[in-house]
C-alpha cells in the first residue's frame, strides 16, 4: 500500500494551511494594532481638549481670584478709612462734648458768683433795712419779710453752691461731697452713705468735676423720681481711673422711656468727654445704680 504521495500531500496542506493561519493573525494583528493607534490617537486629541479647556478654565478662575482679591484689598481700605474717619469724628465729638461742658461750666460759676456776691448782697442789705425799721416800728409783718428774705438767702446760696461749687475747687472732691451729702440729707430727709477711699483727694480737677457733676445729677434724679428710704455712694481709686456708684433702692425706672433723658445724656456725655464709662442699671421696682469709670493720667495728678 503506497501511503507515502498521500502523507507527502497531507503534510504540504497542512504547511499551507499552518501559513495561511499565520498570515491570517499577522493581518488581523496589524488591523488590530491600526485600530488601537487610531484610539490612541483620538484619545490623545480628547486630553488635548480637555487640557485646553482647562487652561482656559484656569486663566478665568486666576482672573476671578485676581478681581476678588482686589475687591478685598479696596474694601480693607475703605474700611480702615472708615474706620479712621469714625475715630475722627469720635475724637471731635468728645473734643466738642468736652468744650460744650467746659462752657456750660464757666457760665455756671458765673451765674454762681453772680447769685453769692451780687444778689446775696443785695438781700443782706434787704435785710438790715428790715431790721432797722424793725427797731423803730416792731410789727409782725417786718418779722415775717426778714423771714422770707433770710429764706431767700439760704435758697440763693444753695443753688450758688449747685452752679459753682467753690469747695471743690478751694478744697478737693471729698470735702465737697461730704458737704453736699449733708445739705442733701438736711434738705431731702433721705439717708445717705458715703463710703470712699482718701486717696482721691490728688484727682485732676476736670476728673473731680465731671464726679461731682454725675453724683450731683444722679442725686437730684433720686430726690424727685425714686423715692427711696437710702442711697449709697461709693468713690474709690482703680488703676489710672477713678470709679463711683450712686445706688438706690427706691422705683427704679424704664430705661428704654427715659432713654434720650437730658439728665441721663449729660451724664454719659460727661464721662464720655474724659474717654470714660457710665452705666445704668435699674427695672421698676428694683431700685437704680448708676456706675461711672472716668481714666485719668499720672502726669495729670503731679
Amino acid at each position: 500500500m503506497d501511503t507515502g504521495p498521500d502523507l507527502k500531500e497531507q503534510y504540504r496542506r497542512l504547511e499551507e494551511i499552518i501559513r495561511a493561519l499565520r498570515n491570517q493573525e499577522v493581518d488581523t494583528v496589524i488591523g488590530t494594532k491600526g485600530i488601537f493607534m487610531l484610539r490612541v490617537k483620538e484619545t490623545e486629541d480628547a486630553l488635548r481638549e480637555q487640557y485646553r479647556w482647562l487652561e482656559s478654565l484656569l486663566a478665568e478662575r486666576t482672573k476671578l481670584v485676581e478681581h476678588l482679591q482686589a475687591q478685598q484689598e479696596l474694601l480693607e481700605r475703605q474700611g480702615e478709612h472708615l474706620e479712621q474717619l469714625v475715630e475722627e469724628r469720635t475724637a471731635e465729638l468728645r473734643r466738642l462734648s468736652h468744650r460744650l461742658i467746659d462752657v456750660q461750666e464757666k457760665e455756671r460759676n458765673l451765674i454762681g458768683i453772680e447769685l453769692h456776691d451780687q444778689i446775696g448782697q443785695y438781700l443782706t442789705y434787704t435785710t438790715l433795712l428790715i431790721d432797722q425799721m424793725a427797731r423803730k416800728h416792731e410789727s409782725q409783718e417786718l418779722t415775717n419779710a426778714r423771714m422770707a428774705v433770710q429764706e431767700a438767702i439760704g435758697k440763693i446760696r444753695n443753688l450758688s453752691a449747685l452752679l459753682s461749687p467753690r469747695l471743690l475747687r478751694s478744697d478737693g472732691l471729698l470735702i465737697a461731697l461730704d458737704s453736699f451729702v449733708e445739705e442733701y440729707t438736711r434738705n431731702t430727709r433721705i439717708e445717705v452713705d458715703f463710703i470712699h477711699e482718701e486717696a482721691l483727694h490728688d484727682l485732676p480737677n476736670d476728673v473731680a468735676l465731671a464726679c461731682y457733676r454725675i453724683i450731683q445729677e444722679s442725686f437730684t434724679n433720686v430726690a424727685r423720681h425714686a423715692k427711696p428710704g437710702k442711697v449709697e455712694l461709693r468713690l474709690s481709686s482703680r488703676k489710672h481711673s477713678v470709679h463711683l456708684e450712686v445706688a438706690d433702692d427706691g422705683a427704679g425706672f424704664d430705661p428704654q422711656r427715659t432713654e434720650h433723658s437730658t439728665g441721663l445724656t449729660g451724664m454719659r456725655e460727661r464721662a464720655l468727654a474724659l474717654n470714660g464709662v457710665l452705666t445704668i442699671e435699674t427695672g421698676l421696682g428694683r431700685g437704680t445704680r448708676v456706675s461711672a469709670d472716668i481714666p485719668f493720667t499720672i502726669e495729670e495728678t503731679q
